[in-house]
Formats: structure tokens, C-alpha cells, sequence
């Protein structure tokens, strides 16, 4: 590259400095405001210090002559937040139709991506296909590999799982082939989702050993960090207990919402042995962030407490749960699979507790799903095996639980209710003589110990265990 001077084309050292997080070795960061400004974001991005680059694009984007240089590098950290997509739509806006096409394919990319977390989904593949076109007049090698990292990403957040593989697949053979082993590790980790939801388990696990073998070359410990979460969510996801030992089963997600998610994926081995405190236990430590993850911990906790026969708060937590589920659709496919899975669980928990026709509306959009060998042990549906898991449960904890014992005056309230006569009546036959309203409490004791909350249903629950 050409020693560069004060007018230097501050775009070409922009995406040198993206592609290498570095200025080229033969220019002066001293030559002019811009090109110290962009050293400055060189070390930022070398040390993975978002906050610090954050700070210096948007004191160039006060004082750089070129907008889009700044947008290039602030652009990208306000997209780690959600909420500032549409921040950073009006952004990269401002900066106007670009004439160059790397310039276009870049700033396309990024709009699709940020109008994806939107959900505007028509919006972001319309940028998407804009960025690919510009792409064909695009001879940097590297800069095609983040405009295409970026739009798999896109395609993330909008649920297209075959672009999605494509664009990756690309992206990471392009840093790849350019020794940008970190990079490439980030964008393969974009691939496991679609593997599960094609139910290619073994494919996942060749990525996951691909991920980790890319960070090691690159000596980036927090990517090897990553692959060795993505190991322990597989092991949840294919039902390996011997990889979810004690030693493993601390997650080690990189955020919030990873710790989440494996902490009730991982906790479902406690499940298949009937281990179901150990399981609620787990799963309660979960912190959700998103209302998916909130659905899903609320689903799964649901679950528990419809296999220890806690029905009054099983149907409190599967009710809410599928609240929840109604707020509207969620393009991402890391938070469609956990609503998938919430879904599931959730009317798993309504179907084993009684609540059947409304668990059975619950299920609907579950119908056509893959059948994958996840949460279950065994290669059934998610719902139809939790199912056989929560009901087998609750049939052992009822063989195993004592007989109700009532005593003599609680035997004989209830055979007083076997016949139509109303409180004053078996107050007035009552040979103690006693008050109407001491009979009700009897009554209402009684109902306590069976567990019920009619006289029907005292009736039918003494006939079940044999009391009459």
C-alpha cells in the first residue's frame, strides 16, 4: 500500500483498519487529524473495547470531513443494541446514496441488519439484495467477507435459515483463506442454530469442533470460551449426559441471554431421572431477558411443578407462559426456537395437569415441527415427549405417596355427603348436635385433606383411593 499523506483516501485506511484493526505499517497515524483518529480505533478494536470505540466514532463523526468513515465503525456497536436499531438506520441515511459500490454494499448490509432487529422483514431483504448486487463490483476480498457476515447475520434476525448458511459458509471461507481465524470462528458460530432446526445433530457438532479449532489458531480466548458453551449446549440439545457432568454444567456463555438459555437446557437431565426438585431449582436461577426467555423459564418451571403435582401453580406458570407467547412474532431464530420450545413445554405442563382442550389449542402452532431429540432423551417430538416424561412422573409420585388417613369424624362427614342432604339437614341428624356452621368447617377440613373443592369432587377423590 502507497505511503499515505493528509490527503489520503480516508475510506481505503477505514476499511483496512476494519478488516486488520490496524493502520498499514507504512502510514503515518501523525498525517493528518482522520488517520490518528482511526489509529486510535485500531487499538480500540484490538482490545475488544466496544465502549472506547463507541467514544472515538462519535467524535469523528463530529469531526470527520467524511460522515461514512465514522458511520463505518459507530454504526456497528450501536447494532449490539437492539433498541438503537432504528438510531442506526437514521444514521447510516444521513450519510446519503453512496457512489462507490463497496461503500453501498457496506452501508446495505448494515441497514438490512438493523431494520432485521426491527422486524421489518420486507425492509431488510430488499437492503440485503441491494448489498449482494453491489457486491458483484466489489474486488476487496476481506470487505466482501464482512458485508456478507453481516447480511448472514441479517438473515438471522429474519429467520432465513438457507441464506443464512450460504452467506456464512462464504464469509468464513473468505477469513479463512486470509488468516482472520477469530472472524471466521464469530460467523460459523452462526450456523449452529439452523443445523438444530434441520436436525442435523452430527453436522452441529463438526461446526462446534470448527469453531473451536479457528479460535485456538487465532489464540482468542474468549471465542475458545464460546466453543466450549456451544459443547455444553449441544450435550443439552442431543441429550449427552456424560458430557453434562458436574465439571461441565457451569455455562460459560459470553451474555446474559446465553447464561439463560443454558441453564435450562442444562437442566433437563435432572428431568429424565425424576431428579424434579434439582431441576426447578436450576432452572430458577435462570435470569431471562427477553420475553421468549421469560416465556421459556415460566414454561419450564410449569413443568416441574406439574410433575410434583403442585397443580395450583403449574396452571398459574403454563397460563402465563402462553401469555406471554401472544406478544406478536420474533423474527430472530435463536428466539423463535425458544418460544418453539416454550410452546411446548408450556402446554406440556396444561396437558398433564387436566387442562387439556386449552393446552390442545396451545399446540396447534407446534404441529409440522421437526422431531429432534431435544429436552427428551430419546428422538420424539418436544411436546408429545415431555408429555410421557411429566406423566410418568406424576404416576410415580401418586404410587408413592401415603394413603389419605382421615379420622373418625372426618369418615363420617364423608359419608354424609354421599347422599343429597344438604349442611342443615346432616346438621339436624348429627348425633353430637352440632351447629351448622361447626359441620361447614368439618366439611371444609375435609375438602383440605383430599385436595379438592367440592363436595363431586370429595366424593370421586374418596372413591379413587378407596375411602368409600
Amino acid at each position: 500500500m502507497p505511503k499515505r499523506d493528509a490527503v489520503a483516501d480516508h475510506w481505503e485506511l477505514a476499511k483496512h483498519v476494519l478488516a486488520h484493526r490496524a493502520l498499514p505499517p507504512d502510514c503515518d497515524p501523525r498525517a493528518d487529524r482522520v488517520t490518528a483518529l482511526l489509529d486510535a480505533i485500531a487499538r480500540g478494536l484490538r482490545a475488544e473495547d466496544a465502549a472506547e470505540v463507541e467514544r472515538l466514532a462519535s467524535r469523528a463523526l463530529r469531526e470527520f470531513p467524511d460522515r461514512f468513515v465514522a458511520t463505518a465503525f459507530l454504526a456497528p456497536r450501536m447494532l449490539t443494541d437492539a433498541k438503537r436499531a432504528a438510531e442506526t438506520e437514521a444514521l447510516l441515511l444521513d450519510c446519503g446514496p453512496q457512489a462507490r459500490p463497496d461503500r453501498r454494499a457496506f452501508a446495505a448490509a448494515l441497514l438490512s441488519s438493523a431494520l432485521a432487529q426491527q422486524a421489518r422483514r420486507a425492509a431488510s431483504a430488499r437492503y440485503a439484495a441491494q448489498a449482494v448486487e453491489a457486491l458483484e463490483d466489489v474486488d476487496d476480498d476481506l470487505l466482501t467477507a464482512h458485508v456478507e457476515a453481516r447480511l448472514a447475520e441479517s438473515a438471522t434476525w429474519r429467520g432465513d435459515i438457507a441464506e443464512l448458511l450460504v452467506l456464512a459458509e462464504r464469509s468464513t471461507e473468505r477469513f479463512e483463506r486470509h488468516g482472520h481465524f477469530a472472524q471466521a470462528a464469530s460467523v460459523l458460530t452462526m450456523q449452529l442454530l439452523p443445523r438444530y432446526e434441520n436436525g442435523d445433530l452430527d453436522g452441529a457438532k463438526t461446526l462446534i469442533d470448527r469453531v473451536d479449532a479457528c479460535a485456538r489458531r487465532a489464540g482468542n480466548v474468549r471465542m475458545v470460551a464460546v466453543a466450549s458453551t456451544l459443547r455444553l449446549l449441544h450435550a443439552a440439545m442431543s441429550g449427552d449426559e456424560a458430557a453434562l457432568g458436574a465439571d461441565n454444567a457451569s455455562p460459560v456463555g459470553q451474555s446474559a441471554y446465553d447464561r439463560c438459555i443454558l441453564l435450562v437446557y442444562t437442566a433437563h437431565p435432572h428431568a429424565w431421572h425424576g431428579r424434579w426438585h434439582d431441576f426447578i431449582a436450576r432452572v430458577e436461577r435462570a435470569e431471562p431477558v427477553t420475553v421468549a426467555q421469560r416465556a421459556l423459564v415460566d414454561a419450564t418451571l410449569a413443568v416441574g411443578a406439574a410433575a410434583t403435582r403442585d397443580d395450583a401453580r403449574a396452571r398459574v406458570l403454563w397460563r402465563r407462559a402462553v401469555h406471554r407467547l401472544a406478544g406478536g412474532p420474533t423474527w430472530h431464530l435463536s428466539d423463535t426456537r425458544v418460544r418453539r420450545m416454550a410452546r411446548a413445554l408450556a402446554c406440556a405442563a396444561g396437558a398433564a395437569i387436566g387442562d387439556v382442550a386449552r393446552a390442545h389449542r396451545a399446540a396447534v402452532p407446534l404441529r409440522g415441527t421437526r422431531q429432534l431429540a431435544v429436552f427428551t432423551g430419546s428422538p420424539e417430538p418436544t411436546l408429545a415427549g415431555q408429555v410421557r416424561i411429566v406423566t410418568r412422573m406424576r404416576e410415580a409420585r401418586m404410587r408413592s405417596e401415603p394413603a389419605v388417613v382421615l379420622t373418625p369424624a372426618q369418615a363420617a362427614i364423608l359419608k354424609t355427603l354421599v347422599t343429597d342432604a344438604s349442611i342443615a339437614e346432616i346438621a339436624r341428624n348429627d348425633p353430637e348436635r352440632r351447629s351448622i356452621a361447626t359441620i361447614r368447617s368439618h366439611v371444609q377440613q375435609l375438602y383440605g385433606v383430599l385436595g379438592v373443592h367440592s363436595r363431586t369432587g370429595a366424593v370421586m377423590k374418596a372413591k379413587e383411593l378407596a375411602l368409600l
